[in-house]
Order: C-alpha cells, then sequence, then structure tokens
C-alpha cells in the first residue's frame, strides 16, 4: 500500500513540474549590414544581440514589449545603451537596430514578428517584387544560403562561400502561408540546417524555418526555445522586371 501511495505522489508531483514550462523565442536575422539576434521570454522582455564587425558584436539592450494582436513594439532605456550610433537615424538605411531600440511599431504575421525587409537602394534601382516567386537568402557576406522559388513548382537552394558552392533542386507547394519542400534527394536536404521538416513559413518579404529545442531542468521545468531563421526576399534591378 505504501508503495502505491509513493508511486501516486512521484506522479502527480511529476505532471505539476512539467506543466511548468517555458518558451522562448529567437528571432535570427542574418544580412550584410543588418545582422542580430533578438530574444523574447515569457512574451513580456527581451534582449538584443548583434553581428557587425563595424559596430562590434554583443548585447545592445534589453526591455519590455508592448504586444496586440497584429502588432509589437520593444521598448528600452537608451540612455543605458552604451554604442550611441546604433541610434542614429541614418542607421535606418541599413539596418532594424535604430528601429527597435527607438520603439518602432513592427507587424505580427502568422504570430510573428515582422522584421524590415531593408536593402540600401543607390539611385533608387532596385526594387522588391510582389508576388511570392522570387530569390530569398540570408547570409553575412562570406557565406550565404539562397532558395529560389519557381513558377513552374521547382526550387534551386544554393549555399555559398569563398571555398565552396552546392547545390540543391527540387520542387515545393503552397498551403495556409506554408511551403513545403521536396528535395530531389529525398535522404538528405540543406533546408534541414534551418528549418525542421523541410517547410518554411511565408511571412511578408521573407520565408522562415523554425527549428525548436526542448530541454528539462534539474526542477523538471520544461523549457523551448524556439529559433527563427529568416530568409529575405532579393531585389532585383527595375530595368530586370521591365524586360520580364
Amino acid at each position: 500500500m505504501k508503495t502505491i501511495i509513493y508511486l501516486l505522489i512521484t506522479l502527480i508531483s511529476q505532471i505539476c513540474f512539467a506543466q511548468k514550462t517555458d518558451t522562448i523565442r529567437v528571432f535570427n536575422y542574418l544580412k550584410v549590414g543588418d545582422s542580430w539576434e533578438l530574444t523574447i521570454k515569457r512574451e513580456k522582455e527581451f534582449s538584443l544581440l548583434y553581428y557587425n564587425s563595424y559596430l562590434s558584436n554583443g548585447i545592445v539592450t534589453s526591455g519590455t514589449l508592448e504586444i496586440s494582436d497584429s502588432s509589437i513594439r520593444f521598448i528600452c532605456d537608451t540612455s543605458k545603451i552604451k554604442n550611441k550610433r546604433l541610434l542614429n537615424g541614418n542607421l535606418k538605411k541599413f539596418t532594424n537596430i535604430p528601429f527597435i531600440l527607438s520603439g518602432d511599431t513592427f507587424r505580427k504575421q502568422n504570430k510573428l514578428f515582422v522584421p524590415r525587409n531593408i536593402n540600401f537602394n543607390v539611385n533608387n534601382l532596385l526594387e522588391i517584387t510582389t508576388g511570392i516567386y522570387a530569390r530569398y537568402y540570408r547570409g553575412d557576406g562570406y557565406g550565404n544560403y539562397s532558395i529560389e522559388l519557381n513558377k513552374d513548382g521547382t526550387y534551386k537552394f544554393i549555399e555559398q562561400s569563398c571555398l565552396t558552392r552546392i547545390e540543391e533542386n527540387g520542387t515545393w507547394k503552397l498551403s495556409d502561408s506554408i511551403i513545403s519542400f521536396q528535395p530531389d534527394n529525398k535522404n538528405k536536404s540543406m533546408l534541414d540546417w534551418i528549418t525542421e521538416n523541410r517547410k518554411l513559413i511565408l511571412v511578408d518579404e521573407h520565408l522562415v524555418g523554425k527549428k525548436v529545442e526542448r530541454k528539462v531542468t534539474t526542477k523538471q521545468k520544461v523549457t523551448f526555445k524556439e529559433t527563427y531563421n529568416f530568409m529575405a526576399k532579393e531585389p532585383v534591378y527595375k530595368e530586370e522586371i521591365q524586360t520580364n
């Protein structure tokens, strides 16, 4: 009888502890001049980490959130930001960081924070095309990923650096803002590097891969870390649009 009672108490304790879950959302953005990682905890607070050799890498700031069904704002004390260059309005031509720090409103789509797809447009020669058919990319200039969605339902995924170039081909289908990919080689795919189940989420001018990591602490608290890897739609020259 004592054994049964002990087992019941143990089971109830495990269930109670297992219900103490916490979700951390990490938004990883990687473009030349606009590389950063924004972490949201408990839908209440955030921290911002940036990657930029010119501005030096590191934690920019942390703060709180204002969230509605369709928008999100990041609230922080800018007086505590050590690198004041990050607050320069001119940087808005290159990166999302000053928009985040100044408390600008960002849209939410499919429950995700939607960064601005910022491209430095010299002489106004570039344009983002409408529609899903385009080339999307992420990278810091040293190593880059790109995926091209074609109208015939095929795709091309390329990983390129100064030392190598790897290409993957296959087909894709769109359903409820989720793009599912079927590589020609069914045994492996480069998509597994940035997402799970070979699916990407269509969010405004981005394709977003989602990877989930589950951890259990010594106190049986479950933590889920959701990492969202953004691929931005690449602009094209206006002359190319007119030609096509």
